[in-house]
């Protein structure tokens, strides 16, 4: 995932993810984590996103405000959470497909290492069609792989 300083290109359109968030370490209210958030989007100079930020992250309960500011920012080093749409019109929940968050060097290593001949390693490489028709080439961790690479995401 490529990513930039917003305070080297003043008036350049938000890129989720572009602005790293720190939420260890703080008070975990919705309240705290969603004026944190708004304070990174004013000092970056998105003060224009704010509204639109809170309506989305208000728009469910307590997990929905998480996974909406983890789409948003990179939160405490982790790179922001990729939601792929459908190709209905704009983002609505309803048509999510799929997110995805890069994996780190050595979990792919790992993963693509572990044996493919039993459930306790990884899947055979599988082409994955999206509902919105993008094609994926992968494997998926199984049984103790998928628990030792579990909390990175």
């Amino acid at each position: 995932m490529t990513t930039r300083n917003p305070a080297d290109e003043p008036g350049d359109p938000f890129v989720p993810g572009c602005i790293e968030l720190r939420l260890t370490g703080t008070d975990g209210n919705a309240f705290a984590i969603m004026g944190a958030a708004v304070a990174a989007l004013r000092k970056h100079g998105y003060a224009d996103q704010v509204k639109t930020y809170q309506a989305e992250a208000m728009s469910g309960d307590y997990d929905n405000l998480l996974q909406v500011t983890m789409r948003w920012f990179s939160c405490d080093g982790y790179p922001a959470i990729k939601t792929i749409y459908d190709d209905a019109p704009g983002d609505n929940p309803e048509h999510i497909i799929a997110t995805t968050l890069p994996a780190s060097d050595e979990a792919v290593a790992a993963v693509i290492a572990a044996d493919p001949t039993t459930g306790n390693g990884r899947s055979e490489w599988l082409w994955i069609r999206l509902a919105n028709g993008d094609l994926i080439l992968g494997v998926f961790p199984q049984g103790d792989t998928y628990f030792a690479h579990e909390e990175e995401w």
